[in-house]
């Protein structure tokens, strides 16, 4: 008979991933709540990739990151509700590969000293929710060969303008 804890265990992750998405995308459900804008929103995603950064181990440094923004959408819909989410991805380089478990040392310690809420802690993925705001941020991959580390940082989902559109 073959063993299926391995396919039984893949199937729990799966299930959990998927709870864990959504339930998160229910936590900013009152849609008519202003909030602060895009722009703050963008720019508050910036300072916290910049003190991520200062965190790290001497010699470890962002490439230069990437900007991006997503659609948010209504609870349990897949319609776009008109908010936007500001995001902001970097590489982790300047330090040779037997030194980027001192990377993840660095962000669990700015974590837990900058009100995040560590929520998933695996090999090779780091990620925390700050409770004062709802910014996401994540550290994941390195600590092999040739593979790239990155640094995360996701806003909470904000009115472009900080307005909520009027309901139609």
């Amino acid at each position: 008979m073959k063993n299926i804890r391995p396919a039984v265990l893949r199937l729990g992750a799966v299930v959990a991933v998927f709870g864990v998405l959504v339930a998160g995308c229910g936590e900013d459900s009152d849609l008519s709540r202003p909030t602060v804008t895009l722009e703050v929103s963008r720019g508050q995603a910036d300072t916290l990739l910049a003190d991520i950064e200062q965190a790290l181990p001497a010699g470890a440094r962002f490439e230069p990151p990437a900007a991006n923004e997503n659609d948010c959408y209504k609870p349990h819909s897949e319609s776009a509700d008109g908010r936007r989410q500001a995001g902001r991805l970097a590489t982790v380089s300047g330090l040779p590969e037997e030194r980027q478990a001192e990377v993840y040392a660095a962000a669990r310690a700015y974590f837990g000293a900058h009100d995040f809420k560590i929520t998933k802690d695996v090999d090779k993925v780091l990620t925390g929710t700050r409770s004062s705001d709802g910014f996401l941020a994540m550290l994941y991959g390195g600590l092999a060969p040739g593979q790239l580390m990155q640094v995360s940082v996701r806003a909470p989902c904000v009115w472009p303008d900080g307005t909520p559109q009027p309901k139609r």
